[in-house]
């Protein structure tokens, strides 16, 4: 369930940046959208069960708050922050897990996700708050991680 719920946090973040003018700049949210609904589509087809945790409230419930801020304020920068706040707070046991574990989570992976979003800044049509930060968070926040597991591993290999 939660590749689900984070292909429709993606997509919220696409149609942000597309409704404010991002252009090409949006495409890498809307690849992340796309590959998540493609992974949760297949882990349904190989016959994995959906369970919903308490994440997976959360992670609903403050992505729709984030859809009805941006429809009644008639802005998506709000909708941007909550979002923000969604996805660190859910990353949260993530990083804990590959503190203590380094090698359970894939320091390439999330370094090649800050690229994508790093290379997406500079494909926007259209600079404005809501379109940017996003991807300038995920840069930060992947980035950093990658760091961090690469230097965990590197300190746990030398033992």
């Amino acid at each position: 369930m939660t590749w689900f719920l984070w292909g429709f946090v993606a997509l919220i973040v696409y149609l942000s940046q597309t409704l404010d003018n991002a252009g090409r700049g949006a495409h890498a949210s809307l690849l992340t959208c796309l590959f998540l609904l493609l992974i949760a589509t297949i882990s349904l087809v190989r016959g994995y069960k959906m369970t919903w945790r308490q994440k997976d409230t959360f992670i609903l419930v403050f992505s729709l708050a984030a859809v009805a801020l941006w429809f009644f304020l008639d802005n998506p920068i709000y909708s941007v922050l909550v979002l923000i706040f969604v996805e660190f707070t859910a990353f949260v046991p993530t990083f804990v897990k590959g503190v203590k574990d380094p090698i359970s989570e894939s320091a390439f992976f999330y370094f090649l996700a800050s690229l994508k979003y790093f290379s997406s800044l500079f494909s926007f049509d259209v600079y404005t708050k809501s379109s940017v930060l996003y991807p300038v968070f995920a840069v930060i926040c992947y980035l950093s991680f990658a760091v961090i597991l690469f230097c965990l591993r590197r300190k746990f290999s030398a033992y």
